[in-house]
């Protein structure tokens, strides 16, 4: 009788640390990556190169998005944009 007690905590022991790990799983999987829908996005890359390596100020890249690109964003909407995407992949590579 306390052997199948045992072998009955026991094994409750083990669905009780695989639903743990289950949980942690799905925390992580569920774990929201706020990445913003900018028109930005897809060309920051280049935007970033040329902020950093020619000096371009906000308002020449959204003329660039503008004549380039055809992409219509204001100074104040390149900068946020800029700002924030910038900000999530410091943070993706510092949780790596």
């Amino acid at each position: 009788m306390k052997q199948t007690i045992k072998a009955s905590k026991d094994v409750l022991a083990a669905e009780a640390e695989e639903i743990l790990k289950l949980k942690e799983d799905i925390k992580q999987r569920r774990k929201k990556r706020n990445f913003s829908r900018s028109k930005l996005r897809k060309y920051f890359a280049e935007a970033k190169r040329l902020k950093e390596e020619f000096g371009f100020s906000f308002d020449d890249i959204a003329l660039w998005l503008r004549q380039k690109k055809r992409i219509k964003m204001t100074a104040d909407g390149v900068r946020s944009s800029y700002r924030r995407i910038e900000k999530e992949l410091e943070s993706d590579q510092s949780e790596e």
